[in-house]
């Protein structure tokens, strides 16, 4: 066999194939594993002003009849961007959709603070937020948690968004609150940090009905409380809310790379992203964020 190859396509040739006039090929693509069958034909009459000039010259070149072909195998530290490298906060500066009924309680603002940015400063915004939650072996709705948020796009990967009747709203959403993301199917990344605050109830009523009644303003309630580091987490969100059934949840992709200068990645369809890290679940939709462990959606 010859390997021959021409701008971006390698034949592999048998002459003697070829002179008993066997011109019946496979074509195989990085992206279709399955060949095609093809036939190529071509023939030129050798004349003599192919190969003749006045200052010709005719020599034998060395000639093999086994030809070895070594690899080496590189490795990559990195083929893909890291999906918080680049990250630019899509935090929207609205208010939050809320309960002032104690058993559903959640309250939250938003803020300015530059505590997780990683691509640009233009947008600080981040949601600082009281939510009650139920304690399952309690019964009842005994556990307050602290939640900081932002959240993110990344130019290198598109995070698909659905509304409730799975339509792709995708390019349209240009930025996304706590409300949002309690009825929007899709993803997105966040970033989140979560304290569990271990109070009794009626302690937790009485700063939740505070705070909704605008005794006490939540800048103060966190400064009484010496919150003041922030310890974010990497998410990659995952949102379901509406619950897309197993038989048809692969026509609703949550997100894919859009890198196009960056090592090209071979196998086609065989090519795999694989994540390493935890997987949290909720089984209903009331609160989507990391609650801690102990807890679980009012719902």
């Amino acid at each position: 066999m010859t390997a021959v190859a021409d701008k971006d396509i390698v034949y592999f040739l048998d002459y003697d194939a070829i002179k008993n006039g066997i011109n019946e090929y496979y074509r195989y693509s990085i992206d279709n594993p399955t060949p095609t069958k093809i036939t190529l034909g071509h023939s030129k009459v050798i004349v003599g002003s192919d190969y003749s000039g006045s200052s010709s010259s005719l020599s034998m070149d060395a000639v093999y009849n086994k030809v070895t072909v070594k690899d080496d195998f590189y490795t990559f530290e990195e083929v893909l961007p890291d999906m918080f490298d680049n990250a630019v906060n899509i935090t929207a500066n609205a208010a939050l959709q809320y309960s002032d009924n104690i058993n559903n309680g959640m309250y939250g603002e938003v803020v300015s603070s530059k505590i997780g940015n990683t691509a640009d400063n233009t947008n600080t915004n981040m949601i600082v937020m009281l939510d009650r939650v139920r304690n399952p072996e309690s019964g009842g709705y005994s556990d307050l948690n602290i939640v900081f948020v932002k959240y993110f796009n990344n130019p290198y990967y598109k995070f698909f968004k659905y509304d409730a009747n799975g339509r792709d709203i995708t390019d349209t959403v240009k930025s996304l609150n706590y409300t949002d993301t309690k009825s929007m199917n899709g993803a997105t990344i966040a970033k989140f940090c979560v304290k569990k605050l271990y109070k009794g109830s009626d302690f937790i009523k009485n700063i939740m009905f505070k705070i909704l009644s605008k005794e006490l303003t939540l800048d103060d309630w966190l400064s009484r409380n010496e919150f003041s580091k922030v310890d974010f987490s990497d998410y990659i969100v995952l949102l379901n809310p509406n619950h897309i059934s197993n038989e048809h949840i692969t026509k609703f992709p949550y997100f894919q790379t859009v890198v196009s200068d960056t090592t090209a990645l071979f196998g086609g369809e065989n090519a795999y992203l694989i994540i390493s890290g935890n997987y949290m679940y909720h089984y209903f939709s009331d609160d989507p964020y990391p609650i801690p462990e102990g807890e679980s959606d009012i719902a």
